[in-house]
């Protein structure tokens, strides 16, 4: 039999023939075959309309809505800007950071100027850059405030502030400074302060040596009298002369107070505490104590001291409620610095804080335990010992010693003492034993804050 040989076979109709074939793009009619092996199918193009093209090109890009919301490019912003709302197109801008809200301008910006206190550079830049004004720096040193201005505390060129010949800062001063708006802060022109009644207003414009007049109270001045901070009767209208009265403390993470203090020369003195060291005899607060007690001759003038060992003492009790207060005393023809003489505040058994010069050339900070020396604190150079003043103070737990010898135009302020003691007594004394020291007191004055903000 012959074999049959297949020549052809139908795999059936349309399989491979007749088809439509795939379009990308165009118009065409749709296949009507449900079967995937048929190839009538049309693809039409593929519409985009309405579909978001990218606008953005170089890293870090955003995108923003444009016009109609129509989505557009912005380019990062330069290295310390801030993206914000302008407030002219009220739309989104890269902006300099401003400060904040809030009822009085945004928080300053406390700096240490560039540059460091040497007792010979004058010139020191601010690293916020150039204030439009010099009354819109308010530059500190040692926490006073310094008046701007040829003749003053300092001149301002651009960025740069030049301390005036006299008030150079010497080595361990501290500078801070903080811009302000111009017309946040004058200086120059404060208004002096009065309490009621009549009388002149103090004539200094110098915001840091203001001369305030306290008329009478109850209005008419005349030959009524007033009392002072410390209820003291003083006679109309006496006018109390305030020497460089604002003081700067840096309480850490950005928080500062600003406080006016009493002056070194009072008009009267402390009616609890202090002595202007005129009486003769010596002012019966007075209380001697140490191992050999002092030897004290009154004149009128002034005390004259002989300090022969350590812990020996004359000091005045005190009532300590937790108070700030500062203590001033003023001496001359200090013979030595080895007795560390200088002022003591302490507790009943001894321990607290005191302030002198010693003899390496430097003034300190002295932590104190039994009356006498337990401890070497923050320091600054020393001043001459022939003619100077010498201040402890204490805001919180914090104890700052500081001196002057121009009667409070330029102080040298040392750096915060931590010492918790509750004091009991204040006044003047030897910590330390050096084989003698003689010294004059002329004045031991103790004052609080006028006010704090």
């Amino acid at each position: 039999m012959a074999a049959t040989r297949i020549r052809k076979q139908v795999l059936g109709a349309n399989v491979f023939s007749a088809s439509t074939p795939l379009i990308e793009s165009g118009a065409g009619a749709v296949g009507t075959s449900t079967d995937l092996a048929h190839g009538d199918h049309v693809h039409p193009a593929v519409s985009l309309a309405g579909l978001m093209t990218n606008p953005m090109t170089t890293p870090a890009d955003i995108i923003v809505g444009g016009t109609a919301g129509a989505p557009a490019r912005l380019a990062k912003g330069a290295d310390g800007t801030v993206l914000t709302v302008d407030p002219t197109t009220h739309l989104l801008v890269w902006a300099a950071p401003t400060g904040g809200g809030g009822g009085g301008g945004g928080p300053l910006d406390i700096e240490a100027p560039t540059g460091t206190p040497n007792g010979t550079l004058a010139a020191f830049t601010l690293v916020q850059g150039a204030p439009s004004a010099d009354t819109a720096l308010m530059l500190f040193k040692n926490g006073i405030l310094q008046k701007p201005g040829s003749g003053n505390d300092f001149t301002l060129s651009g960025a740069v502030v030049t301390f005036e010949a006299g008030n150079i800062p010497q080595t361990g001063d501290i500078l801070m400074a903080t811009l302000t708006d111009s017309s946040a802060v004058t200086i120059g022109s404060a208004t002096p302060l009065i309490e009621s009644g009549s009388g002149s207003a103090g004539a200094s414009g110098n915001a840091s040596d203001e001369a305030h007049v306290h008329p009478a109270y109850g209005g008419g001045g005349g030959g009524a009298t007033m009392a002072d901070e410390f209820g003291t009767t003083i006679s109309a209208p006496s006018a109390i002369t305030f020497k460089k009265p604002l003081f700067l403390f840096d309480h850490g993470s950005g928080v500062f107070d600003i406080y006016i203090a009493r002056p070194i020369t009072l008009i009267a003195t402390d009616p609890t505490y202090g002595d202007d060291c005129t009486a003769n005899p010596v002012d019966a607060r007075w209380t001697l104590a140490g191992p050999t007690p002092m030897s004290i001759v009154a004149d009128g003038i002034k005390y004259a001291l002989t300090i022969t060992t350590a812990r020996d003492r004359m000091s005045q009790p005190f009532t300590d409620t937790g108070q700030d207060f500062e203590i001033i005393a003023h001496y001359k023809a200090l013979s030595n610095g080895n007795q560390m003489v200088g002022i003591t505040c302490t507790d009943s058994s001894g321990t607290g804080a005191a302030y002198s010069p010693y003899n390496d050339g430097n003034a300190y900070l002295w932590a104190v335990s039994g009356w006498g020396y337990a401890g070497t604190e923050p320091s600054t150079v020393a001043p001459a010992f022939t003619d100077f003043w010498l201040s402890l103070r204490r805001i919180g737990t914090n104890w700052y010693g500081r001196w002057t010898i121009d009667n409070g135009v330029t102080w040298h302020t040392t750096l915060a003492y931590s010492n918790g003691a509750t004091i009991t007594e204040i006044g003047v004394g030897s910590i330390f034993g050096g084989g003698g020291t003689t010294a004059q007191l002329c004045g031991f004055n103790y004052a609080t804050p006028d006010f704090g903000f």
